[in-house]
């Protein structure tokens, strides 16, 4: 078995707590979350990109991803679908968007508006679509037409940025492209790179500059999410070379990314419910507070990685893995 690389776990243990801080926080001062907006997702396409392998058959490739992604989406959206239909929706502002019935049939559509029980479950078709569309590409075209077909899904991907298709298909247009470049860049070890934090500081110092002078479309869309990805890839292979009780941490994170996606939504927000009945606190000012949003973050993961475990144990086909990982 191929030995397993520390920094990428780290970087989407990086990854998967910003997402739970962004979707928890929606405090706008400082444009914080609009510049991890940029990179946080193309982020977990090219760590996938990284570690692509696409094996002996297509076919082997494609069934492998759709037990590893999708058979862990089909289980969480009916699990999600059956808690919000029978409880959360009669709380949540949201559940006026969409009709319960519309919103079973968003499991089978699965792109992001068709899923008001558990939104992040867009991240799982269009991942899915994404590797099958690289394996198929990559199976099947010389190392030209790959550019080819990268730059055609590019150019697709920001033609359909505002039009929502069955599996986020227009979104896997977009995400390709890091997961592509994921690809070119696997070989690089990045442990080995020299000025390592000098490199990240000045990477995200170029991406907060763009972001606040509004250059975050077009072109500027692949360029700030490729330079936000690379950051934190190198910000990983840092700490694991300098900083190991902290990429210890980081790295169990990244072992366990897709529980942490698929179950904090429903309880960040549970959370936040509770504490605000509690102490007769509005949840928009909760949600407005840095220190209270990295606080619940972290106690929103901590509550995920017991049931993890055990998932893993039990049923681990729940999350794509086999019996014995």
């Amino acid at each position: 078995m191929k030995e397993r690389i520390g920094y990428y776990d780290i970087a989407k243990g990086l990854g998967i707590f910003l997402v739970v801080y962004t979707h928890i926080c929606f405090n706008t001062s400082f444009h914080i979350n609009e510049i991890i907006y940029t990179f946080y997702m193309p982020l977990f396409f090219v760590v996938s990109g990284m570690t692509f392998k696409l094996g002996e058959t297509l076919k082997g490739y494609v069934v492998r991803n759709f037990y590893s992604i999708m058979i862990p989406y089909f289980v969480w959206s009916i699990l999600s679908f059956i808690y919000w239909a029978g409880f959360e929706n009669k709380f949540r502002s949201e559940a006026a968007k969409l009709a319960v019935d519309k919103a079973f049939c968003g499991i089978f559509v699965g792109s992001y508006y068709w899923l008001p029980f558990n939104y992040v479950l867009w991240f799982l078709p269009v991942l899915f679509i994404v590797k099958v569309l690289y394996g198929v590409v990559e199976r099947y075209l010389p190392k030209p037409g790959i550019v080819v077909a990268i730059i055609v899904c590019s150019v697709l991907g920001i033609k359909l940025m505002n039009v929502e298709l069955v599996w986020g298909i227009n979104r896997a247009l977009r995400y390709v492209v890091f997961f592509a470049f994921g690809v070119l860049i696997k070989k690089i070890d990045f442990r080995k790179l020299k000025y390592k934090t000098v490199m990240w500081l000045l990477l995200f110092s170029f991406l907060t500059i763009a972001c606040l002078r509004g250059y975050s479309m077009g072109i500027f869309y692949y360029i700030l999410g490729v330079i936000g990805s690379v950051a934190t890839i190198i910000i990983a292979a840092d700490l694991e070379v300098h900083t190991r009780y902290i990429a210890g941490i980081m790295s169990k994170l990244g072992t366990i990314t897709l529980g942490i996606l698929v179950m904090h939504g429903p309880l960040y927000r549970a959370l936040i419910g509770i504490i605000s009945k509690m102490f007769c606190i509005d949840t928009g000012y909760l949600r407005r507070n840095v220190l209270f949003s990295l606080s619940l973050s972290m106690i929103t993961i901590l509550l995920i990685v017991y049931p993890t475990r055990i998932i893993y144990k039990h049923i681990p086909f729940c999350l794509g893995r086999k019996r014995g990982f």
